[in-house]
């Protein structure tokens, strides 16, 4: 009896062992499965940001590199939105020169000329990469429009130092942040308030005329707005500066210097089918008696689609002068004349203002 009880017991702790083995055998297996997901190469792209036209450098890192001597990966960008800026190999205009940063690796960038959007990377050493994490290499891209640009790697594989595959994946796509640029639209803005403070509004030699003043604060006031608006794109705030600058140049070009007109009556009429005129009434009221007055014709959109000027010598009293705009017909236009001393095309001597000019 005992002996069948030893039998008994000793053969319940097989089953029992067995059974434990068998427990720690589904805990232990998952937890390896675990660890080798944790130490699967990860490739990924780095996040970066910056302005409209400047070249920014994007990185292709790896973590968990595992053996890891080589790689290719193929890049996606919208051509449209990114230009790659690569530095082209002397022998082969087609084989670019990355920057690569996976320690003795050498490898190298081409662009898909049948395929605009997809630069090819490859690279491999003799010897593995042994830091735990790398950059792989690093393209550099010029962001021609703002917003969120995104870019993707696809057909991603990894080589050991023995050749072989090594299963990976990729662990992020990334993308540009590319910023409006205001730089140039908050200079421009402060220095048209230095130069409209710089001006007295008057009749006086040296003054500014309130139209002209008038005229350039609201121009100041529409910079202002755009340079305040967040959501402003770079082509509005490029705009912004050229109107702005233009606006300081009518504003210094409106300073009374020692001759002094004044304009009225301005008119545009349409004597043929073929051409525009226009006619303004102009009064000497001081200094010379030579001047330049010049029409600037806009059409219904406020561009200027032609300019003509006509040289006058008014000793006293008041003139009416016209002038032709042949190949011009139509409704919608609008004209603009202005009193110089003088008109050149040099940028730094365009003459002076002598009277407000009247629209």
């Amino acid at each position: 009896m005992r002996k069948e009880m030893f039998l008994f017991l000793e053969t319940n702790k097989k089953v029992v062992s067995l059974l434990l083995l068998f427990c720690l055998f589904l805990v232990i297996v998952p937890m390896l499965n675990v660890f080798a997901q944790d130490e699967t190469p990860m490739v990924g792209i780095s996040n970066t940001e910056g302005y409209v036209g400047t070249i920014l450098p994007v990185s292709v890192a790896i973590q968990n590199p595992r053996d890891i001597a080589g790689f290719q990966f193929d890049l996606i960008f919208d051509p449209a939105k990114l230009e790659a800026v690569l530095i082209a190999d002397s022998d082969n205009p087609d084989i670019f020169v990355p920057k690569i940063d996976a320690g003795n690796l050498r490898g190298s960038i081409s662009s898909n000329l049948a395929s605009p959007g997809v630069i090819k990377v490859s690279a491999g050493g003799s010897q593995s990469i042994t830091a735990a994490q790398a950059i792989l290499c690093q393209i550099f891209f010029k962001p021609q429009t703002e917003g969120e640009i995104h870019m993707e790697i696809t057909n991603l594989q990894l080589s050991n130092s023995y050749g072989e595959i090594v299963p990976s994946t990729v662990s992020s796509n990334g993308y540009i942040t590319v910023l409006v640029n205001k730089t140039a639209l908050t200079d421009a803005i402060s220095n048209a308030f230095t130069l409209i403070g710089s001006k007295t509004v008057g009749a006086e030699i040296g003054n500014i005329p309130q139209a002209a003043h008038d005229a350039f604060e609201a121009a100041i006031d529409a910079a202002v707005l755009v340079n305040n608006d967040i959501t402003a794109a770079q082509s509005a705030v490029n705009s912004q500066v050229e109107l702005l600058d233009a606006a300081a140049a009518v504003f210094n070009n409106s300073v009374i210097t020692e001759g002094r007109f004044s304009l009225s009556n301005l008119q545009i009429t349409q004597p043929s089918t073929t051409e525009l005129k226009a006619t303004v009434d102009i009064t000497r009221i001081s200094g010379s008696q030579n001047a330049v007055v010049v029409f600037q014709l806009k059409d219904s959109s406020g561009a200027a689609v032609g300019i003509k000027t006509a040289d006058i010598t008014l000793p006293d009293g008041t003139e009416n002068i016209s002038v032709l705009f042949p190949g011009m017909s139509g409704t919608g236009y609008t004209v603009k004349a202005m009193v110089l001393d003088k008109l050149t095309n040099a940028a730094d001597d365009a003459g002076h203002s002598l009277a407000a000019p009247l629209q």
